[in-house]
């Protein structure tokens, strides 16, 4: 810490009272001149921090002055530099030194390990000491582990590359589970294992997550013989036929019938190729095998039907008097709508599949046609806006080119709602601060 004058008093004993005092004014300048270093130190920090300083000799002295002001010691002239400084208060460093000192606590009590996740229990106090170690790591793998936390860490000896540990632990484990294998299943090796497997497969693939050494290491394990083309797998389903004379089964070959079984399902939702599609009728093999799967077909029919009709017309929905096939959609987007609410044949039908429902989503699907109207007002509304600030005059044509103007009908149909009685108010304001009044 930094010296007070009081540490002062055995320079008066060595020399005489005239030299003392020169040096104990010289060391107080040191001092004063010290500190005052640090000060500005922090005045600086504090310009680009909220938090007070936790690390290196900046966060050290800091926490020596708060000391000394909890105590009492630190001079007025100190104390009301030091306080016109605020900081907010760092509640996650309160928060890291309660569970540190629980994991200091832990270890003390369980020394030979560290905390070890139960899903039996996912709110005990270990567990949230794993979650906390977990956020450390993750921390100090993207390089935003202040030094203080390193330190204090390190002094009692913790792994922050504990995944990494792991990681080469399951390497050989599983090295040795498939060094004999052919294929591989995740009945045959287990799902954890198979996931691991699958998951490493991919981040391979892709570039992702893996190390350079861990990258050579998923090459040694050579995983494509586990995984062949598409073009492979097809080609052993017709050696497969040629020889039996009929398609595989879940008993006769797992593998191969479980393949088959994903190709009818990328068919039904239409990621099949054409080219994969006729390769597969060739050699004779039914994508539509029960009446669920003829519905499906029907559905994705509809539904891409209905995204062209959205690229084509981004700024509306199918309506009821336009062509014959708009009509179709028009009716079959309300059964949807009727579905999903319960309100299709009586309430006699199932609710939307999930899988339906998120590719309607993917559209912007409006599932309530009150804000399907609703919508389609905003969207004409913003186009007489338009126009008006383009042409500087409020009075809609009639016609263009000719024909009659869509816009101008649109408008004649809210002035024969508003004299009906049943206009919203709020889009009647809309209307006359554009200058137009359809009270008139």
């Amino acid at each position: 810490m930094t010296e007070e004058p009081n540490s002062l008093i055995p320079v008066l004993t060595r020399y005489g009272s005239e030299t003392a005092s020169m040096e104990i004014k010289d060391h107080i300048s040191k001092q004063d001149r010290k500190w005052n270093e640090m000060f500005e130190r922090l005045q600086e920090y504090a310009i680009s921090n909220n938090m007070r300083p936790v690390s290196g000799k900046l966060g050290k002295w800091y926490s020596e002055q708060k000391y000394k002001l909890r105590d009492g010691t630190l001079r007025e002239a100190r104390k009301i530099k030091f306080e016109s400084i605020k900081f907010e208060v760092n509640y996650q460093l309160k928060g890291w030194l309660i569970k540190y000192d629980q994991l200091l606590k832990f270890r003390e009590s369980s020394p030979d390990h560290w905390p070890a996740y139960n899903k039996a229990e996912p709110g005990s106090p270990e567990n949230k000491l794993v979650i906390f170690c977990q956020l450390i790591r993750k921390r100090y793998k993207d390089n935003r582990l202040e030094e203080y936390w390193i330190h204090r860490f390190s002094e009692i000896g913790f792994n922050f590359e504990r995944y990494q540990d792991n990681w080469y632990n399951r390497y050989q484990k599983i090295k040795e589970i498939i060094a004999d294998k052919k294929s591989i299943s995740s009945k045959e090796i287990g799902g954890n294992n198979y996931e691991w497997i699958y998951l490493n497969k991919t981040y391979y693939d892709k570039g992702l997550r893996l190390s350079p050494r861990q990258r050579d290491l998923i090459r040694e394990l050579d995983l494509k013989r586990f995984y062949p083309s598409w073009d492979d797998k097809f080609n052993r389903v017709c050696s497969f036929l040629k020889k039996r004379k009929k398609f595989p089964t879940h008993l006769s070959n797992p593998e191969l019938w479980s393949w088959l079984h994903s190709q009818r399902h990328r068919y039904h939702v239409g990621r099949l190729s054409d080219e994969k599609t006729e390769k597969l009728r060739d050699i004779g093999l039914n994508l539509v095998k029960t009446v669920k799967d003829k519905n499906n077909l029907r559905w994705n029919e509809q539904f891409r039907k209905l995204k062209a009709f959205r690229n084509l017309y981004p700024d509306r929905w199918p309506g009821n008097k336009g062509e014959k096939d708009e009509n179709e959609l028009f009716n079959w987007c309300n059964a949807q709508r009727q579905a999903q609410a319960g309100t299709h044949s009586g309430g006699r039908r199932k609710l939307l599949e999930e899988w339906r429902v998120k590719e309607l989503d993917s559209l912007g699907f409006r599932w309530s046609r009150k804000d399907l109207y609703r919508t389609a007002w905003d969207i004409n509304y913003e186009k007489i806006r338009t126009f008006i600030m383009s042409n500087k005059t409020s009075k809609i044509p009639a016609n263009i080119e000719e024909k009659r103007n869509p816009l101008y009908s649109w408008l004649t149909w809210q002035k024969v709602n508003y004299r009906k009685g049943n206009y919203d108010n709020e889009k009647y304001l809309k209307l006359k601060m554009i200058g137009i009044d359809i009270s008139k």
